[in-house]
């Protein structure tokens, strides 16, 4: 175990060289950079590095479905050159096997248009055998190929701008305090989001209930943990931890209930209500135990975004019989929005439909994050990643102001700046003490299909906005009438605007990293 006080001085004896505008390294703790790529590979060979523009083509027949999706970049948004470019020294790297409802939606003839038209929604080309296939889907060998993707072109230099760079692929703690200083080096931590890795896709049978559904399960959680060889037949046992995982995605998948994520129109157009709202299963609470179990195998931490709140109840609980024995578990939000509410609260508790958010500045969603969660992550030492898609952040009001304004403005940028700012805000002042600044990072969720803040729609453009955020904290202004300009200083407690868009950018998680990496 490496002392805390030497992880915090290898992670503060960053280069002289300047991340772009900033003197510190950029993390994000839930980013999607090879989404794009790896789901075109049937059709073109993009590396991690290239930028990808995708031409739009599809006829009229779906452009209702397109134009629902129009705010969606169909460009890469976080490849790596980006990321470097924009001074990224550390990302959770989320590797998530598109489910099988994305590639067959409804109200699309799959022979003829369906895989342009889906296309044109995501900027994805989506691999011909998932889009045709009406049999359900093992989703393990296809994340064991999303990992040889990425490792594919590890420690192979590029060139960026005159400077020589590469990325590696994070083994253990010692390997990540290397990286973490090291200004030519993109450093990869491996993450999972969605269980369905684990099974099959269940849209044609569920059978979850069923004895050979759970052995797959297990059989696969086993091999993340590095205990059987990802190929049962050879001697490859996974040589790069998976730091953490969420269980939920979408879909369901046979592990429990998700939080309801898609807009109405998106709700008919693929489905995706079975699962929303329910409890976690008997399977779910057997993968979460061993997950996080360290007897055998290395403990995979666990992502609870995208869980039900009856399942997210459940797991708070099982945190807190552990903690009865002395165990900590840090409870992680790789990419999420505070709902501005309690977890008591009507408006909060209420199902999960557009009126919901209607009279509020916050977006309500049980997606998003109750008062009680955040101060649990706080008390479990854990890390929020505040994610930038422009509406999970915000409610109606809000909307209507970032909707009203000219597209390019100063108006709407210092919007977009204090919708930012006061899920932060909030996040701190719910923990009710300056330790909640300790909790903030950023989890963009970029290439995750969000509606990103213009100004700022890819990774290379992320320091402009630490900066804007660094700005406005100086000389703070109400924001809405959510928060006055006083109370934002109130909240600030004694940082300076710098320390504060330093822990949120950087330093929180890369402390975090530091801390639960496996040895």
């Amino acid at each position: 175990m490496i002392p805390k006080k030497l992880v915090l001085l290898v992670l503060t004896l960053s280069s002289t060289i300047l991340y772009s505008q900033l003197n510190y390294p950029l993390v994000d703790i839930h980013v999607h950079p090879d989404i794009k790529a790896f789901n075109s590979r049937d059709h073109v060979h993009y590396n991690l590095w290239e930028k990808i523009d995708h031409e739009c083509g599809a006829d009229k027949m779906a452009m209702w479905m397109i134009n629902g999706s129009s705010e969606v970049p169909k460009y890469s948004q976080s490849n790596y050159a980006s990321l470097m470019q924009g001074g990224f020294g550390i990302i959770c790297h989320s590797m998530t096997p598109m489910e099988k409802g994305f590639y067959k939606p409804r109200f699309l003839n799959i022979k003829k248009k369906g895989p342009t038209t889906v296309a044109c929604m995501s900027g994805m080309h989506m691999t011909t055998y998932l889009m045709r296939s009406k049999e359900d889907i093992d989703y393990f060998p296809i994340l064991k190929e999303n990992i040889d993707f990425i490792k594919e072109g590890e420690k192979k230099s590029v060139d960026l701008e005159g400077r020589s760079v590469s990325y590696e692929i994070v083994k253990n703690k010692q390997h990540f305090l290397r990286l973490a200083k090291d200004p030519d080096k993109l450093g990869i931590v491996l993450c999972i989001e969605g269980g369905h890795v684990l099974g099959r896709s269940l849209q044609k049978d569920d059978d979850s209930e069923k004895d050979d559904f759970r052995e797959t399960v297990m059989d696969n959680v086993w091999k993340l943990k590095g205990v059987k060889p990802l190929t049962n037949w050879k001697q490859d046992y996974l040589e790069h931890p998976i730091f953490f995982i969420g269980i939920n995605h979408f879909f369901w998948n046979g592990l429990g209930g998700h939080a309801r994520a898609f807009s109405g129109a998106q709700s008919i157009v693929f489905g995706g209500t079975r699962g929303v709202d329910e409890p976690i299963s008997p399977l779910g609470k057997e993968v979460v135990k061993t997950l996080l179990s360290k007897e055998k195998g290395r403990r995979i931490l666990l992502d609870a975004k995208h869980m039900s709140i009856d399942s997210r109840t459940w797991y708070y609980s099982y945190l807190d019989s552990l903690k009865q024995t002395g165990e900590t578990i840090p409870l992680i939000y790789s990419h999420a929005g505070v709902a501005g509410l309690s977890m008591q609260d009507k408006e909060f508790i209420k199902k999960d439909k557009k009126g919901k958010n209607k009279d509020s500045y916050f977006n309500r969603w049980s997606v998003n994050l109750a008062d009680e969660e955040i101060k649990r992550i706080h008390d479990s030492n854990g890390i929020l990643g505040i994610m930038l898609d422009k509406y999970r952040l915000c409610g109606e009001k809000v909307a209507q102001m970032i909707n009203s304004a000219e597209p390019g403005s100063q108006e709407l940028k210092e919007i977009y700046i204090k919708v930012l700012a006061m899920n932060i805000l909030h996040a701190v002042k719910a923990t009710g003490q300056k330790s909640g600044w300790n909790i903030l990072s950023l989890g963009s969720d970029y290439d995750g299909m969000v509606q990103p803040f213009e100004f700022y729609d890819t990774a290379a453009t992320l320091p402009n906005m630490a900066l804007d955020l660094q700005n406005f904290l100086e000389q703070p202004t109400d924001i809405f009438e959510v928060f006055t300009a006083a109370e934002v200083k109130e909240l600030m407690y004694d940082y300076t605007a710098a320390e504060i868009t330093e822990k949120v950018f950087s330093s929180n998680a890369l402390e975090f990293i530091a801390q639960h990496f496996p040895e």
